[in-house]
């Protein structure tokens, strides 16, 4: 399939430069090591939580507040991957690099400017500002982060599974590895002294003297140095991408190479085979006039192939029963990480902000090792002929595992039950193991199932499930917690209040179970080999 205009616009100069400087096979593994910077730098997004506190104290937000930046960041982060799956299948995942790019960096550079430069608070409920403007344009810049994030998570991705099709560790488990590892990263860079400082007097100001205890995150240099660090990220990611572009167009260039010598090659062998008649000027016309014939119906044919292989996705029935299993997995997964703070001090009494770092810390490191895991254990199945289906229903169930877990901490607890924290990490670890497996394996059957070609289409459109499953257990968690758990703040009440949730996340992962072995099931009648 030749490259877009569009591709070819935003391509063209490197497809100039580049192969005067590397060869094709160096080009390849450059173009791979980008692309895994571009995806571990793509999730600075979920640093989010950490920005609490500046919020809160400098620019005084309310909860609510905070709680409507974090829900229109992932509504932009899970709701647009379909378009971007269409948009880089059509147009290659240039477009996408490029897109990140240009939301990136206007938001961060206003969100620090905005930082710097408070609007006006209301001096009697000091917390909500009183230009709305100002929040308003704060929601859109995080709502355009959260489509930038996927859109160069994306890019990263499909550039990978390019490169490597057949190679599901470097194709997949890799690029999901480095994504996994951004909080991490981010968390790491964010520990520098000169990004905590201490407010002074004025609100818009701060102080390099005072109590170490007082330091707050500076908002302001950290979204501005995020600013500044994807200006290099849009060059390495427009590097990466650029190289597919350049390879597609060489494997064009050489498949044409090909039909013209096999056509100069018949067309000599046809003329030596003419006879020396008046008949053959007769022949020849009506055998070019067939050829040509028989490439406008080929030509024809293609396209109905292509535009039916596109609406298989969304006809068939069980590209939803994945995504309904995908929903009902993932969603108790994302609310874990939304309120483990709330949790963690239901289960704790005495749980501390120390605690909830080390809970996210800890699930992190959990989910990048098993994004890694999970790739080698693919490879592995895929050497031995080991079916995929045991390796996804194996997390499902040690997801089963860990929400029964919580639940067993949450119903008939009594103030003599004692909740260690290891208790909770290890909790946390569990978690972690079946989010970064989940989130390693999806891929990779959508891949199995729809190939390369139409893998950004599918798996863009199957991460809308994630987006849903994410928004009803999250405002399920809320409105048990808000109505139940503020009732008690110690005994039976403050732990038990919030065991609803669980019934019904261990009741998901079932049906979850369930779906997910329908659908290899019929997978395997459709001769699907995974």
């Amino acid at each position: 399939m030749p490259i877009s205009g569009l591709e070819h616009y935003l391509s063209y100069h490197l497809r100039i430069i580049l192969p005067h400087v590397l060869s094709k096979s160096s080009s390849r593994r450059v173009a791979y090591l980008f692309s895994l910077f571009s995806a571990i730098t793509s999730g600075f997004i979920t640093l989010i939580s950490l920005y609490s506190q500046p919020w809160q104290t400098h620019l005084h937000y309310s909860s609510w507040q905070i709680n409507m930046i974090s829900s229109v960041t992932n509504l932009g982060m899970y709701l647009t991957p379909p378009i971007l799956g269409i948009i880089a299948d059509n147009h290659g995942p240039i477009t996408l690099s490029c897109l990140s790019i240009l939301g990136f960096i206007p938001s961060y550079a206003y969100l620090g400017h905005i930082f710097y430069n408070p609007p006006p608070h209301n001096s009697i409920t000091n917390s909500e500002p009183l230009s709305s403007l100002s929040f308003n344009l704060t929601l859109l810049c995080f709502m355009i982060i959260g489509i930038s994030t996927s859109a160069l998570y994306f890019s990263a991705l499909i550039t990978c599974t390019k490169l490597y099709p057949t190679k599901k560790l470097l194709s997949i488990s890799l690029p999901t590895t480095s994504f996994g590892i951004s909080s991490l990263v981010g968390s790491q860079l964010l520990r520098i002294p000169w990004f905590w400082s201490i407010p002074s007097s004025s609100s818009s100001s701060f102080s390099s003297t005072a109590i170490e205890t007082d330091k707050i995150l500076n908002l302001g240099r950290v979204f501005h140095t995020f600013a500044w660090l994807y200006v290099i990220i849009g060059i390495f990611a427009w590097v990466a991408t650029g190289t597919v572009s350049m390879l597609n167009c060489s494997k064009e260039e050489e498949l044409q190479i090909e039909q013209n010598y096999h056509s100069s090659v018949n067309k000599y062998q046809d003329r030596e085979q003419q006879p020396l008649l008046s008949n053959g000027t007769n022949s020849d016309y009506s055998s070019s006039g067939s050829n040509i014939i028989n490439e406008v119906q080929t030509e024809q044919e293609i396209e109905p192939i292509k535009s039916n292989s596109m609406v298989t996705i969304f006809k068939d029935p069980l590209t939803y029963v994945l995504a309904i299993s995908m929903l009902l997995s993932l969603g108790p997964l994302e609310m874990f990480v939304t309120n483990m703070s709330s949790l963690s001090h239901l289960l704790i009494k005495h749980e501390t902000t120390t605690l909830s770092s080390q809970i996210l810390s800890i699930y992190a490191f959990s989910s990048t090792l098993a994004r890694l895991s999970t790739g080698l254990t693919m490879d592995l199945f895929s050497r031995y002929k080991i079916s995929l289906k045991w390796l996804l229903l194996s997390l499902l169930s040690l997801g089963l595992f860990s929400q029964a877990l919580i639940l067993h901490f949450t119903t008939g607890a009594t103030t003599s039950t004692v909740i260690a924290s290891t208790d909770l990490l290890f909790m946390s670890i569990l978690l972690g193991q079946v989010y970064g497996g989940l989130f390693t394996i999806y891929p990779t059957i959508t891949l199995v199932i729809y190939g390369e070609k139409l893998f950004g289409t599918a798996y863009g459109s199957l991460m809308v499930a994630p987006a849903i499953g994410s928004i009803v257990s999250c405002m399920s968690y809320a409105k048990v917690y808000d109505s139940n758990c503020n009732v008690s703040d110690t005994g039976v009440m403050g732990r038990n209040c919030i065991s609803p949730v669980y019934k019904m996340t261990v009741l998901q992962f079932v049906l979850s179970i369930g779906l997910t072995g329908t659908a290899f099931y019929f997978w395997r009648k459709r001769r699907i080999s995974f």
